[in-house]
């Protein structure tokens, strides 16, 4: 259960000079179910919602990470752990 209920980096959206980072639970398993997640409801004057879904404004697809950042110590790629 707990593992299936992580968080994890989706990755980040640039929007008007910001960074957003994007972070999704662990209960998304296949492109599918991202599609269909509801980013937005929409009520008219006759109270009908229309739902707003990821597929609805975007292509979801499996692809790599873009790298945002190192950590360095004289030119070398270093990775430190804090107490």
């Amino acid at each position: 259960m707990a593992a299936n209920n992580s968080n994890r980096g989706a990755d980040y959206i640039d929007s008007k000079g910001q960074q957003l980072t994007v972070r999704s639970p662990g209960q998304l398993e296949t492109i599918a179910d991202i599609e269909q997640v509801v980013i937005n409801i929409i009520t008219t004057n006759n109270d009908n919602n229309t739902l707003i879904k990821v597929s609805d404004i975007a292509e979801v697809s499996i692809g790599k990470t873009l790298r945002t950042g190192a950590a360095t110590r004289s030119g070398k790629e270093k990775c430190s752990v804090l107490p």
